[in-house]
């Protein structure tokens, strides 16, 4: 089962329970850093500066979704840690 039909398409609604909640933004804080990390590596590699600048970009976004899951973690009192 999928994301929002756990948290949102059941019966008891589960997106307002803390506790069931942050977990999975957790999970999906560090999958959010692992692909920043990715798509940095494959700038890297790029071998013209208009790809590696492109993808820098898309880092950058990835960077600021990573930090709006981490500002809902806070809200919610979870914790998050980098490992």
């Amino acid at each position: 089962m999928g994301f929002w039909q756990r948290f949102v398409g059941s019966e008891e609604p589960q997106h307002k329970d803390p506790q069931q909640l942050v977990p999975t933004l957790v999970e999906s804080c560090r999958a959010e850093k692992q692909l920043t990390q990715q798509i940095l590596a494959h700038a890297e590699l790029a071998p013209h500066q208009a790809g590696q600048d492109q993808l820098r970009t898309a880092a950058k976004e990835q960077e600021r979704i990573t930090q709006r899951i981490q500002d809902k973690i806070a809200e919610l009192e979870g914790e998050w840690s980098e490992g």
